[in-house]
């Protein structure tokens, strides 16, 4: 949860963590950078505190539907995670990669279509 810090009605607001603007040191800040090169791989670097985070406490998840809509296949890929994703990263997974498959549409039957 964040508030905003411009106090303006402009389309650009300057969010800051609710615990951050109100004094409470959080302790750690995080830094992510997505390089989304449209003709390649998309690139995530994650700094803590400043410091590039590398190594097995990383974990990247992307969702990438491309141009048109999701297929089936796409979606049942997105919604297989294994153990170690905590819920809260595999719920948010799941609202986005349903958003992008439209299950509304799918004749799949497991979409109940």
């Amino acid at each position: 949860m964040g508030i905003c810090l411009t106090g303006s009605d402009d389309a650009w607001h300057n969010y800051e963590r609710q615990s951050a603007a109100t004094g409470a040191a959080s302790g750690h800040r995080i830094d992510v950078v997505v390089d989304r090169d449209p003709v390649s791989e998309t690139g995530v670097t994650v700094y803590v505190n400043g410091a590039k985070a590398t190594g097995p406490d990383v974990r990247v998840h992307v969702l990438d539907p491309g141009a048109g809509e999701a297929d089936h296949e796409w979606l049942t890929g997105h919604l297989q995670h294994d153990d170690s994703v905590p819920v809260a990263v595999r719920s948010e997974i799941t609202v986005l990669a349903k958003d992008y498959h439209r299950i509304q549409y799918c004749a799949h039957p497991d979409c109940d279509a």
